[in-house]
C-alpha cells in the first residue's frame, strides 16, 4: 500500500468511492480483507490445469457536466499533454475511431492505464473507460481499482456499468486440438448443446460459429475458434495463445512471463477466453447484478467461477452413443464436458442452457406455435398471422428456421387434418421469411385479394 494513489483512495468516503467506482459498503472491508485480497499482485493457479485472468475491462460513464465535456473538447483539440491532477496525464488520443467523439491515453503514475473513450450527442453524454491490458496482468487489484476512482473522480464522471468482460483460462492442456477434432469431424451445430455421435459426423455447427485459418487437418496449429459475434452477448474464442504471443513480436511478454512462473513454461499455453457485454450484469443475466461490483470482478479467487458461468455449456457435447430411456420413456443421453469443472469451483445451476435472452426466445417461440394453431383451427385469419410474423422479423425475435421448427411440431401434434393449402400458406410464409419484410407484406397482400 505504498502507492500514494492507493492512499489517496483508502482515505476517500465510502459515497464517493460508490459514486465514482459503483463499489456498495466499501466500509464494511476489513483492512486484512484488502491486505489479502486486492494488494497482492501476485496470481496462483486456481487448479492443476490452469490460470485464470481477468484480461478485459470496459466500464462506462455518464459525464456529470456538459462544461466538463466543453473543456476536455478544447483540450482535445489543443493536442498537447496535460496535467489533469498531481497524478494523471492525460494525451489525446487521435487513433480512437469514428465511434467516439473525443478520446484520451491516460497515465497514472509513470503507468499507462489505459484509454478514455467520450461520446457527445444532443441526447448522451457518455464515455468508456478501457484499462489496459497490461495493467491487469502487472498491477495489483487495489492499484487499479484507486486508479478507475482517481480518473472518474478527475474528470467528474459517475459509473454507470461495467461495459465489458473477458475471462481468459490459460493452461498447458490441448483444448484447441480436442475442439479441432470436434470440428473435423462436424457438417453442422446446433447454438446450445452439440451432439456427439459414432463414425458419421459427431458434431453440429451453425453459422454462429465461425473457423479461420486453419491449415492442416492432421496438426492444426495455427487459427482461432470463434462461437458467437462482436454483437453477441458472449463470444468465446479458443486459441494457441504462445503463438499469438510468438507472432506478434512479443508485444504481451509480461504474459508470456507469467505463463513461465505459473504453469512452468514446458510447453505452448492454450487460452479460453469469453467475453460478456453489460447485459450479463443485470438481473437475469448470466453473471448477476451481484458481480457488477469492481471488488468480486477483481477478487482472483472468484475469476473461476466467474469463467465458468459464462462459458455454460457452450463447450458441452451430447454424446448420442449412450442413448437410453428413462422410466417415462422419454430419451436420455450423457454428456461430455471440453472442459471439466474444477471441485474447487462452487457453481450455481450449472446445468442452465440459457441466458434471460434464451428464455424469451423460447417463450416467443411457444407464441409462434400457439398462433400457428389458432390459424389452423380457424380462429384468426391469415392476414393475422402474417401481421404477428412481421412485427417477430422486424424486432429480430422470429427467424425462419424457427417458424419451421414450429410449425413442424404443430403439424405433428394439430388434432385435425391439415389441408394442402395452409400447409402451402406456411410454406411460402418461411420462404418469404427469408427474404425479408418486404416479401411477407406481398404474401398479406396476395392473401387479402384470393391469390393463396
Amino acid at each position: 500500500m505504498d502507492s500514494k494513489i492507493v492512499k489517496k483512495f483508502l482515505n476517500s468516503t465510502p459515497q464517493s468511492i460508490r459514486t465514482y467506482t459503483g463499489i456498495r459498503n466499501w466500509e464494511n472491508k476489513s483492512q486484512s480483507y484488502l491486505k489479502t485480497v486486492y494488494n497482492n499482485n501476485t496470481v496462483l493457479p486456481h487448479d492443476k490445469h490452469a490460470v485464470y485472468w481477468l484480461d478485459k475491462l470496459h466500464i462506462g460513464f455518464r459525464i456529470n457536466s456538459r462544461q466538463n465535456m466543453l473543456k476536455y473538447e478544447m483540450l482535445y483539440d489543443q493536442n498537447k499533454q496535460y496535467d489533469l491532477s498531481d497524478f494523471i496525464t492525460i494525451i489525446p488520443n487521435k487513433r480512437s475511431g469514428k465511434f467516439y467523439h473525443i478520446s484520451f491515453a491516460i497515465v497514472v503514475e509513470d503507468v499507462h492505464a489505459g484509454y478514455l473513450h467520450m461520446v457527445h450527442t444532443k441526447r448522451k453524454q457518455q464515455c468508456l473507460l478501457e484499462i489496459d491490458n497490461r495493467v491487469l496482468y502487472c498491477q495489483s487489484p487495489l492499484w487499479i481499482i484507486s486508479c478507475i476512482y482517481l480518473i472518474a473522480r478527475a474528470f467528474d464522471l459517475h459509473f454507470n456499468n461495467i461495459s465489458k468482460i473477458e475471462v481468459a483460462r490459460d493452461s498447458l492442456e490441448n483444448t484447441y486440438r480436442k475442439l479441432s477434432e470436434v470440428y473435423y469431424h462436424s457438417n453442422r451445430c446446433n447454438e446450445y448443446i452439440h451432439e456427439l455421435t459414432g463414425d458419421e459426423p459427431r458434431y453440429y455447427y451453425s453459422n454462429r460459429v465461425e473457423i479461420t485459418d486453419f491449415t492442416d487437418k492432421n496438426d492444426p496449429s495455427k487459427g482461432t475458434f470463434i462461437f458467437g459475434s462482436n454483437n453477441s452477448n458472449t463470444i468465446l474464442r479458443v486459441y494457441n495463445k504462445s503463438k499469438e504471443i510468438r507472432d506478434k513480436d512479443w508485444k504481451k511478454k509480461y504474459i508470456h512471463e507469467q505463463h513461465i512462473d505459473l504453469l512452468g513454461g514446458s510447453g505452448d499455453v492454450y487460452r479460453t477466453e469469453i467475453a460478456a457485454r453489460s447485459s450479463a450484469f443485470c438481473k437475469t443475466g448470466i453473471l448477476g447484478r451481484e458481480y457488477a461490483d469492481l471488488t468480486r470482478l477483481f477478487d482472483r479467487s472468484e475469476l473461476p467461477s466467474i469463467f465458468f458461468r459464462m462459458l455454460s455449456d457452450k463447450l458441452t457435447f451430447k454424446d448420442l452413443s449412450t442413448k437410453h430411456w428413462n422410466k417415462s420413456g422419454n430419451q436420455k443421453f450423457d454428456y461430455v464436458r471440453i472442459i471439466p469443472v474444477p471441485d474447487t469451483v462452487q457453481m450455481v445451476k450449472m446445468s442452465a442452457k440459457a441466458t434471460s435472452k434464451r428464455f424469451k426466445h423460447e417463450e416467443h417461440i411457444n407464441k409462434v406455435k400457439f398462433m400457428i394453431n389458432q390459424y389452423l383451427d380457424g380462429d384468426i385469419g391469415f392476414s393475422f398471422l402474417v401481421d404477428y410474423i412481421i412485427r417477430g422479423v422486424r424486432k429480430n425475435s422470429t427467424s425462419s428456421g424457427d417458424f419451421r421448427k414450429a410449425s413442424k411440431v404443430v403439424f405433428r401434434n394439430h388434432r385435425n387434418k391439415v389441408t394442402a393449402r395452409d400447409r402451402d400458406r406456411l410454406n411460402l410464409l418461411i420462404y418469404a421469411m427469408e427474404k425479408g419484410v418486404t416479401a411477407l407484406k406481398m404474401v398479406k397482400t396476395k392473401a387479402f385479394f384470393g391469390l393463396l
